[in-house]
C-alpha cells in the first residue's frame, strides 16, 4: 500500500508506505523484523528532513507473528501415520528446521495444546527436478508465481489434515 502523489503535483500532508516482510527469526524474538524497524526509526528522519517534512515519521510494525514451536513427539507420531497412509516414499523429513512463522503457533501456545506443523508438496516432482537443474526454487505459497497443481495437493492436503486430527484423538486413522 502506498499513498504519496493524488494528483500530480498535489503533494499529501501524509505519505503510507506499507511493508511485508518476511524474516529470518531467532528463537530469542524476531531480531531480523527488529532490526528493519530499527533502520527505519534511523534513515527515515534525516531523509523526511531532508526533504522538507513538518514532522518526523512514525515506523510501526502492525503485526507480527512469532516463530512457530513445534511438539517433536507430536510429529513424529504424526510422520508415523502419514507413512502408514501415504507411504515412506512420500513422507520426507527435514533435518534442518524451517523458520515458519504462521498464526497457527499462538493457538497451541495460547491454550497449552501441542503444534504440529507440516507441509504438502503442490507440485510433480518432475517440477521440482526441472527447477533444480536451471538453478531456480520452485514459487513457494508465499510467492505471487505460486500455483500448485489442483490435485493431488487438494486431496493429500485433506487426506493428512484428518489422518493428523484423527490420530491425536485416538481414532482409527484410515481415510
Amino acid at each position: 500500500m502506498r499513498h504519496w502523489l493524488t494528483i500530480d503535483c498535489i503533494l499529501p500532508a501524509r505519505a503510507a508506505l506499507a511493508v511485508s516482510l518476511l524474516a529470518p527469526m531467532n528463537r530469542d524474538g524476531m531480531w531480523a523484523i527488529e532490526a528493519f524497524m530499527n533502520a527505519g526509526s534511523i534513515e527515515l528522519p534525516p531523509e523526511a528532513m531532508a526533504s522538507g517534512a513538518h514532522k518526523e515519521p512514525a515506523v510501526t510494525s502492525l503485526h507480527s507473528f512469532p516463530l512457530t514451536m513445534v511438539d517433536d513427539a507430536v510429529m513424529q507420531g504424526i510422520a508415523t501415520v502419514f507413512r502408514q497412509h501415504f507411504g515412506a516414499d512420500r513422507v520426507l523429513e527435514s533435518p534442518n528446521p524451517v523458520a515458519a512463522s504462521e498464526d497457527v503457533g499462538l493457538f497451541g501456545a495460547t491454550i497449552g495444546v501441542p503444534t504440529a506443523f507440516w507441509f504438502w508438496g503442490g507440485y510433480a516432482p518432475e517440477r521440482f527436478t526441472e527447477a533444480a537443474e536451471n538453478g531456480r526454487s520452485v514459487p513457494t505459497n508465499h510467492s505471487p508465481l505460486f500455483a500448485p497443481d489442483l490435485e493431488p495437493t487438494l486431496t493429500t492436503g485433506v487426506e493428512a489434515l484428518t489422518l493428523a486430527a484423527l490420530s491425536r484423538l485416538g481414532a482409527h486413522t484410515t481415510v
